[in-house]
């Protein structure tokens, strides 16, 4: 009740929601970053790689990292802009009367 409430407010779910769109993606890009370098370790190990050598350098994979978060920033701010657009009581009367009685 009191999150529905919160992010009612048309500001705050937007920022809700790039909140949530940033933390996958941060989540994402540790875990992507980590079997990336469990799957290059395992395919070094077995030469299936060639010729091929990794880069494992931290500013190589910060910047990547960097990319990534923008991308995925970029992506959240259309569907939070039309969600925001969405939300008004105005076009939804039913919810305004929701959130008043708490539900």
């Amino acid at each position: 009740m009191c999150i529905r409430r919160w992010a009612s407010r048309r500001c705050m779910s937007v920022r809700w929601f790039v909140a949530e769109a940033l933390t996958y993606g941060l989540i994402g890009t540790v875990f992507g970053y980590v079997i990336g370098q469990g799957v290059g370790t395992l395919m070094d190990h077995f030469h299936l790689l060639g010729k091929v050598t990794l880069n494992y350098s931290g500013t190589s994979a910060m910047l990547t990292m960097g990319l990534i978060l923008l991308i995925v920033l970029l992506s959240a701010l259309v569907p939070a802009r039309l969600g925001e657009q969405d939300r008004g009581a105005k076009h939804r009367p039913d919810v305004e009367g929701a959130v008043a009685q708490g539900r």
